[in-house]
């Protein structure tokens, strides 16, 4: 999913942000006096134990990048599953415990439709707010490696464009959010409209940011703030107002539908605990 050009009309932040992961627990609800269930579904949406279909159109694997823990490999499956509901693709994902793998098998082998998927597997929705401090259009600013990006150091970083952003340390992140939904805007574009959680864990901090770069403080001397996602600048919007409402920031720009849907689904999803890659 690449990104794209992103632009403030008035009174409208844009932004793009993932949407934190959802904290329910399942409940298994078992009773000591009912008989065993001979299938074992426990009804947890991370459970490794189910496999995908040996009937599956396709079967799609994703290997992380890292050794990975079984917390984490059950979190990642829930927000796989999450992303591919909101595609609306009829597929069942399953985890690999000893292989620390995702498969996800399809039952449509249409390529279109697995491209589809594994963009929005692959995807790791981490999305960081940082202060502008520089912009370099030239690009001729060494661009900081995806490897050597913390959230607490400042960086250079590129858009779209080419163009090299010089960025403080990271002032939120995609945990402010609470939803994204991909929508038709009033001057006919595909916008993604987020709603920021109540309060200091969303649209408090988020202010406390547009506060700073509205009065072009030193930390935030360009008055930008740039939105990066994986690395990538995707908006560097001039903040025009102190204060936001939580639901009055939208993402706009040169979408098609399927940017918008997929752009939406990450961020509603949340980011995965760690990168997944499809495997040839």
């Amino acid at each position: 999913m690449g990104a794209r050009r992103i632009t403030i009309a008035a009174l409208v932040l844009a932004l793009v942000a993932p949407a934190a992961c959802s904290d329910d627990e399942s409940d298994s609800g078992l009773d000591p006096d009912a008989e065993s269930d001979p299938g074992g579904d426990s009804g947890d949406s991370g459970d490794s134990g189910d496999d995908v279909p040996s009937d599956s159109a396709a079967t799609l694997t994703f290997a992380p990048d890292a050794e990975v823990t079984a917390d984490d490999l059950a979190r990642a499956v829930a927000v796989v599953e999450q992303r591919i509901e909101a595609l609306d693709v009829d597929a069942t994902v399953a985890a690999d415990a000893d292989e620390g793998t995702i498969e996800v098998g399809l039952a449509d082998d249409d390529p279109a439709v697995a491209d589809e998927v594994s963009d929005a597997v692959e995807a790791r929705g981490q999305l960081q707010f940082r202060p502008v401090l520089a912009t370099d259009p030239s690009g001729a600013t060494e661009v900081t490696p995806a490897a050597d990006v913390r959230p607490d150091a400042p960086v250079d970083l590129a858009d779209e464009q080419d163009v090299v952003h010089s960025l403080g340390p990271t002032d939120a992140t995609g945990e402010i959010i609470e939803s994204a939904e991909a929508r038709m805007g009033e001057t006919g574009q595909w916008e993604v409209a987020l709603v920021l959680h109540p309060g200091d864990e969303g649209i408090d901090r988020f202010n406390r940011i547009a506060a700073t770069c509205f009065e072009a403080g030193p930390t935030c001397p360009t008055r930008q703030v740039a939105i990066v996602l994986d690395a990538v600048v995707q908006s560097a919007p001039t903040i025009q107002q102190a204060a936001f409402e939580r639901d009055q920031i939208i993402i706009v720009g040169d979408f098609e539908t399927e940017d918008a849907t997929n752009l939406a689904t990450v961020l509603e999803s949340g980011a995965l605990p760690f990168a997944l890659t499809l495997q040839p």
